[in-house]
């Protein structure tokens, strides 16, 4: 599945900022694996707050693939 710019974006700053763990891929408890790309699952994930950050939790957008508000927020979405 082709992501847009944004979604590249935001999926590229979770990676940085949260961890992924290592039964991601195999573990439901992300979230269901048919119908959605790794990367969209891992977005989705961080989005209900199931990773954990590597440091300092970080805001990213998942509308604009932006650090700093979170897609209710988007001013772009404004």
């Amino acid at each position: 599945m082709d992501l847009s710019l944004p979604q590249r974006k935001a999926y590229s700053l979770v990676e940085k900022h949260y961890t992924v763990p290592s039964t991601f891929e195999n573990s439901r408890a992300f979230g269901p694996k048919s119908g959605v790309c790794y990367e969209e699952r891992v977005m989705s994930a961080y989005c209900q707050g199931l990773l954990e950050a590597k440091g300092e939790a970080v805001e990213i957008c998942l509308r604009c693939g932006v650090e700093g508000h979170v897609k209710g927020c988007c001013p772009e979405g404004l």
